[in-house]
Parts: structure tokens; C-alpha cells; sequence
């Protein structure tokens, strides 16, 4: 390069890392939302030209430190959303230091075993693993003029989603979703979330995704549970999980008590069935870890090294490494399990699995790109392999089951953030970059958004609220004691957890110590039709069934045939999967966008991938700010202010509540994303 090596820079530091944490909320809520998660380094990168020319300064190296510093709060918080809510679901309370610490570790361990894979992956193969984002990412930072034109389409989207949804669920001018049914197939909704992130995460993942999702969605609320009540409604018994005859349940338990086992048995052939799929790529990307890292020890002497070759010193890879693993022992011995046999063996699990799917991401993430990156498949693996031995080895009490969803939460935060830094160093490399200096601005980039995106969660689940009277019922046999003792009320009460499937919604529940009865419910917003989290469920499904022996084989093996079933028929499965979890409200929503998005395309550009596209930076923006405004909603909601600024209430005008009004304006919604899938770069741009 021929200008200024002006690049790890404070105030690239700053902006980034403030860009890293705004995106790290946005996948907080997505991620909660559908399990998915978009990558937000082209959006980075446009913003980071546009606010650089503000600045005054145009260097291209520190353009590129802000979007490797942002990305990493983007990548940290998909690894936490897909397994941190787990503990919810198994009747835990989500804690701000655990999610904090595992993230942490997690997020440095991913970058740490990233360094010695760079030559290798990075330089050695470049002409193999295109990296498509980072390629991407790196057109966009050389055509800085042209960028910085187009982030007015980022902005553009931010504020018309950001809008739409405080209007919406903030201000309640119109009804968040719309559904009609029939008496003719009881069970059957068919229904749409007017949410404008959906609409936008529609448009990025494309027609061929976005309908099989929507099929996952439609097996399960208009054929399987339709089906269910066929077939059972008459029966005066119930059949097991169930605590309720079939009859009685509405279309929510029959989900919760059987679909949600049918799926996670899909997820996980899926996954398995992905991972067996790159198995030739892992092999290969361990192989090539090895001889780097012995490369890189034999290099340990060398007196000069180009700049474009520097990177942290891999005494500095061993010592960090070795301080994050004790630390994850540290915090298994001193919060999680004192005095337990398991914490080593927990520590050596997380590093051999941590090093081996660190180099599995970044290989799959160079050939496919970072949406196509099987990390729930990884997760699911390593759940499993982990509890499997623990049962062999007898330990298989309520510890084991944290243990073990720690073990996964560090696992997949470090390889979902080994793909997000191999992707950046891929741009780097192209730019001329310092590879050393990227790799620092990874790490500051784990460090300032753990603790942000642990707050978040927190506060979208709603761990604040005080518990909330139920209506009176008797404790299913399978609830597990948690605590004992605790006074609500003037009275002394014990916790108990209860799983999904017991004829009661899952969580904490405080029980009277006379009779056993519920009487309050620790209120959660994560796991409801809201914010169902598929990914944490499945999580939780495997360690609390494989750990207490109460596993669904049944309904699991059924979900695992359906899985076989699509991949026989060319489909890949595992999105299928993920759309058995997610309501139809959801996907129908992500469809619609991806609808959209491919019907007006220009014909002419139909097969290019354009990352200037107007539609593409208009989505992101769109799913930006809807997702900020929904968390704003939620904070807003905590403090009990909602029902101040419900102007729907207020002003008393009864067609703002019809849904004939919510699809007039979702339809003005969906033709500004028309507008903008419509129009091509250079004539935006010229506009």
C-alpha cells in the first residue's frame, strides 16, 4: 500500500468497538428471535468509511482496525445466545458474572487459537478460501468513495426500522401480528409478525433458505399439531411427557410437551449430519493447525519478520491460552463446582474441542462464508460428547448439567469467533495489514462487548421482575428442588425447576411447603413464543435428558428420521430443523422478505453478489434498528413505563387495533425494501 500505515489508532479503537457493541445487541435479540445470526462486518465497514471522512483522515489500514474490532461483539454474541439461555430451560436463573466470564474466555480463546491457523489459512490457501465476506469487506475499504455514498441506505434502514418499531411496540399504534384460523383443523394458525428485523433478515438469507425455514415452521403448526389433536383429542388420558390429555392442551403445550422433542431431534441429525459432511475439512484444518503452530515455534527465533507477516508472538498464544483455561478452572472451582472430580477434565474437554472446531469454523468459514458455518451442529457435538462422558464416568447430578452447558458456551463462542477473526485477517491480508495489530484489536473488541451483551440478555429476559402469582396447581413429579427457604410475601416457600413437557410452562417455580403447590412463577421472556431461543432448547434437551436419563427417544429418533428424510431429498436439514422451533409468525415474516428481495432484483444483476447491492445495506439497517428499538421496548418495559406511552390505549381509536390497519402499514414497510431491492448501486448512487 501506498498510503499512510496510520492504523491501530484510539479513535479506531473507539469507533469500532462502540460499532461491535451496538451489532452484539442486534445479534443478542436476532439470535433470541429465530437462531439466526447475520454478519455484520459489511455494515461495519460501510459505516466506518463514512465516519472516517468525517474525521478527516483516509487511511485504509485504520478503517479496517474498526471493522475488525467491531465484528467481534457481532460473533461473541451468537456463542452466547445459542447456549448461555440453556441454564434457563434446565432452571437456572441467568447470571450476569457466569455469562460474563464464559463469554470472555470463550471470545480470547477463539482468537488465541486463531493466530497459529493464519498462515495457513489465510496466506497458504488464499487462492482456496475466498472468505467471502472479508473479500468483501476488503472491496468496500478500497472503494472508500464509493462506500461511504452508499452507508446513507444503512442509515436509511436503521431509522425506518428503528421507527417502525417503537410506533408499533412502544407507542402500540398497531398490532405487532396478525392470525387467522379455522374450526375446521383445530390447532392450525396461520399467522405473520409484522416485526421489520424479520423482514430484513429475510431479505440477507435468501429465497433458498428462508423457505426451508418456513417449511420447518409449517410441518409443525399446520400438520403435526393438527395431527396431535386428530388423533388424541378424545383420549381421557394423557400421554406422556404430557401431564395433560390432549384435549385440554392448547397449541402452545402440545409444542412445548412434543414438537419441541421432535425438533431437537432434527437439530441434532442436522448438525451431525453437516459435521460428518466437512469432515474432510476438519481433518485438514487440525493437520494444517499442528504444522502451523510448529512453524510458528521454529520461526520463535527469526530477527525480522515483515509487517504483513507479524503476528502475536505464539509465547504470547501459549501463556494466554494457558491463563484463560485456568481461569475457566478457577471458576468451575470456585462458583460452579467446589471441590467436584470434573473441573480438569472440564478444562483439557474445552481445550482439545476448543483447538479442534476453532480450526473447523475458520476452514468453513474461508470455503462458505460465515452464514453457512454449522456452529449449532458444533455445539450440539460437543454437548453431547461431553455428557456422554460424564455419564460414563457417573456424574450425572444438577452440577454436571452447568458444567456441561459451560463447557458448550466457551466451546461455541470460540469457534464462532475463530470464523469472524480468520474472515477479518483474510481482509487484512488483502489490504496489507499488520496481522498482529488486528489480532490486538480482536482482543479489545472480546473485551469491551462481554459484559454489554451479558447485561442484555439479562434484561431481554427480564430477570428483574419479581415472581408472579399462578394459578394453583400440583408439582410434577419430575420438578427438581432448587432452593429452599425463600420468603415471598411472609411466607417461606421452596424453588423448584420445571421442565418443559410437565403440563406447566418451564422455569422457577415457588412451591408451598404444605401440599406441594405452585403459587409464583420467576418471570422470563426467553423461551416464550416471543423470544423462543431454538438453539439454548436444544441445548438444554440433550444435557438434562442424557444427565437424568429422562431423554425422548422417541419423539427425538422421529425428529432425527425427518432430518434424514430431507437430506435423502437434497435439502439440507438443519435449517429445516430450526424452523420446527420457530413459530409460523416468525418465518412467514422471513419468507415474505426474502420474497421480496429476489423478485425485484434486477434480472440483470440476479446471479451477482454485490455487496454495494441497496438492498442488502438497506436489510441490514432495517434489522439494526428494529432490534435496538425492541431492546429499548424491553428496558422501557421493565421500568413499567410502557403502559405511560400506550397512545393506542390513550387516544381510544378502536381501528388501531384492527388488523386490517397493521397490514396496510406492513404493506408501505415491505415496498421501501421493494424500493430499495429494486434499484441498482450505480443508480442509487447517482440519485
Amino acid at each position: 500500500m501506498s498510503e499512510s500505515r496510520t492504523e491501530f489508532t484510539l479513535r479506531a479503537v473507539i469507533l469500532g468497538s462502540f460499532l461491535g457493541v451496538v451489532f452484539g445487541l442486534v445479534t443478542v435479540y436476532v439470535a433470541l428471535e429465530v437462531g439466526l445470526n447475520f454478519s455484520a462486518s459489511v455494515p461495519i465497514a460501510v459505516l466506518a468509511i463514512t465516519l472516517f471522512k468525517r474525521l478527516g483522515n483516509q487511511s485504509i489500514l485504520e478503517k479496517n482496525i474498526v471493522q475488525t474490532v467491531g465484528s467481534a461483539g457481532e460473533s461473541i454474541a451468537a456463542g452466547v445466545v445459542y447456549t448461555m439461555p440453556a441454564l434457563l430451560f434446565l432452571g437456572y436463573r441467568l447470571e450476569l458474572w457466569r455469562i460474563f466470564w464464559l463469554a470472555l474466555i470463550g471470545g480470547l480463546l477463539g482468537v488465541l487459537f486463531m493466530i497459529p491457523l493464519r498462515e495457513y489459512l489465510v496466506v497458504k490457501e488464499h487462492k482456496k478460501l475466498p472468505y467471502p465476506e472479508g473479500t468483501a469487506c476488503a472491496e468496500i475499504l478500497i472503494s472508500g468513495e464509493k462506500g461511504g455514498k452508499f452507508a446513507r441506505h444503512v442509515f436509511v434502514g436503521l431509522t425506518v426500522g428503528g421507527l417502525y418499531k417503537l410506533l408499533m411496540s412502544g407507542l402500540r399504534l398497531w398490532p405487532s401480528s396478525v392470525a387467522w384460523s379455522t374450526n375446521a383443523m383445530r390447532g392450525a394458525v396461520v399467522s405473520m409478525d409484522l416485526a421489520p428485523e424479520l423482514l430484513g433478515i429475510g431479505a440477507l438469507i435468501g429465497l433458498p433458505v428462508a423457505r426451508v425455514i418456513a417449511a420447518g415452521s409449517v410441518m409443525s403448526g399446520l400438520v403435526i399439531i393438527p395431527l396431535i389433536y386428530f388423533f388424541g383429542e378424545q383420549l381421557p388420558n394423557a400421554i406422556y411427557p404430557s401431564q395433560v390429555a390432549i384435549g385440554m392442551m392448547t397449541p402452545g403445550d402440545i409444542w412445548s410437551s412434543y414438537i419441541r422433542y421432535i425438533g431437537a431431534g432434527a437439530v441434532i441429525a442436522g448438525g451431525a449430519l453437516l459435521l460428518v459432511d466437512t469432515l474432510p475439512t476438519v481433518v485438514s484444518s487440525v493437520a494444517s493447525g499442528v504444522r502451523s503452530a510448529r512453524a510458528a515455534a521454529g520461526r520463535a527465533t527469526a530477527l525480522v519478520v515483515a509487517r504483513t507477516d507479524q503476528d502475536l508472538s505464539i509465547v504470547t498464544v501459549i501463556i494466554g491460552s494457558l491463563v484463560m483455561l485456568g481461569a475457566l478452572y478457577a471458576l468451575l472451582a470456585w462458583k460452579i463446582n467446589p471441590h467436584g472430580e470434573a473441573n480438569g477434565v472440564s478444562v483439557a474437554l474445552v481445550a482439545v474441542f476448543g483447538f479442534f472446531f476453532v480450526a473447523v469454523s475458520a476452514r468453513i468459514t474461508g470455503l462458505m462464508g460465515s452464514s453457512a458455518n454449522p456452529i449449532s451442529g458444533i455445539t450440539i457435538a460437543v454437548v453431547m460428547l461431553t455428557c456422554l462422558l460424564f455419564v460414563s464416568a457417573g456424574w450425572t447430578g444438577a452440577t454436571y448439567e452447568v458444567i456441561a452447558v459451560s463447557i458448550g458456551a466457551v466451546v461455541c463462542v470460540a469457534a464462532s469467533n475463530a470464523g469472524t477473526t480468520a474472515q477479518d485477517l483474510k481482509t487484512g491480508y488483502l489490504l496489507g495489514a499488520t496481522p498482529r495489530l488486528q489480532q490486538l484489536g480482536l482482543v479489545v473488541g472480546v473485551l469491551t462487548s462481554v459484559l454489554v451483551i451479558g447485561f442484555t440478555l439479562t434484561w431481554l429476559n427480564g430477570d428483574s421482575g419479581a415472581p408472579v402469582a399462578v394459578a394453583a396447581a400440583p408439582l410434577p413429579p419430575a420438578a427438581r428442588l432448587m432452593d429452599t427457604g425463600v420468603v415471598k410475601n411472609g411466607r417461606r416457600f421452596d424453588v423448584y425447576a420445571i421442565s418443559a413437557g410437565n403440563g406447566v410452562p418451564a422455569g422457577r417455580y415457588l412451591v408451598t411447603r404444605e401440599g406441594h403447590v405452585l403459587a409464583f412463577h420467576e418471570p422470563q421472556r426467553i423461551g416464550s413464543a416471543e423470544l423462543p431461543a431454538p438453539q439454548a432448547q436444544v441445548m438444554a434437551i440433550l444435557v438434562e435428558g442424557l444427565l437424568t436419563h429422562r431423554m425422548r427417544w422417541r419423539l427425538l429418533l422421529a425428529g432425527a428420521v425427518v432430518a434424514l428424510v430431507l437430506e435423502l431429498c437434497g435439502v439440507r436439514s438443519l435449517p429445516f430443523a430450526v424452523g420446527m422451533y420457530l413459530p409460523l409468525s416468525a418465518t412467514s415474516t422471513l419468507l415474505l422478505g426474502a420474497l421480496i428481495a429476489h423478485f425485484a432484483k434486477p434480472r440483470a444483476t440476479a446471479a451477482v453478489e454485490d455487496p454495494f447491492e441497496p438492498g442488502v445495506l438497506y436489510s441490514s439497517g432495517l434489522i439494526a434498528g428494529g432490534a435496538i428499538a425492541a431492546i429499548a421496548v424491553a428496558v422501557a418495559s421493565s421500568f413499567g413505563w410502557l403502559d405511560r406511552f400506550d397512545l393506542g390505549r390513550i387516544l381510544g381509536a378502536g381501528f388501531l387495533q384492527s388488523q386490517s390497519w397493521a397490514l396496510i402499514v406492513f404493506l408501505a414497510l415491505c415496498a421501501m425494501l421493494w424500493r430499495y431491492s429494486r434499484s441498482r448501486g450505480e443508480d442509487s448512487a447517482a440519485g
